[in-house]
């Protein structure tokens, strides 16, 4: 089965391919119709203030990683490696996570850890980088009129 599982691979790669360049051509077509280009324009008037925010997401993102990777990366098999870490970080901002695991190797530190990691990342980040396009929204549409 070791064909099948690389044909299965190689099949969602191409699928993921064609819904990047589906996504950039729909990007593209936007401009043609005047309400649709003010996605477009909110976008790039918010363009700075998201870059800002992307970074500040990254930093976070790897901080809490490398954070549990030290913290559990000698006891659970989640946080093994830096990789493994990352992905269980963004496993836990999807909602799918072992939180038993966590917490019964060290419960303090592990909901300190998952709670600051959901309050920091989802609530308080996630929120700012959406008003922060609402504000621009708004302004375009001043704008547009």
């Amino acid at each position: 089965f070791h064909e099948t599982a690389q044909a299965d691979a190689v099949l969602g790669y191409l699928i993921a391919f064609l819904v990047l360049l589906a996504t950039v051509k729909l990007w593209h077509l936007l401009r043609l119709n005047p309400k649709l280009h003010m996605i477009t324009a909110t976008l790039q008037r918010a363009w700075t203030d998201i870059s800002g925010f992307l970074v500040v997401m990254t930093i976070m993102f790897l901080a809490y990683s490398i954070a549990s990777n030290l913290m559990y990366g000698w006891k659970l098999y989640s946080y093994r490696t830096l990789l493994d870490a990352a992905q269980t970080i963004v496993s836990l901002q999807l909602g799918i996570f072992n939180y038993e695991e966590v917490l019964n190797y060290n419960p303090v530190l592990g909901a300190f850890l998952i709670g600051s990691c959901i309050v920091f990342m989802t609530f308080v980040v996630l929120n700012l980088f959406i008003s922060v396009i609402l504000v621009a929204f708004s302004q375009e549409q001043i704008h547009h009129k």
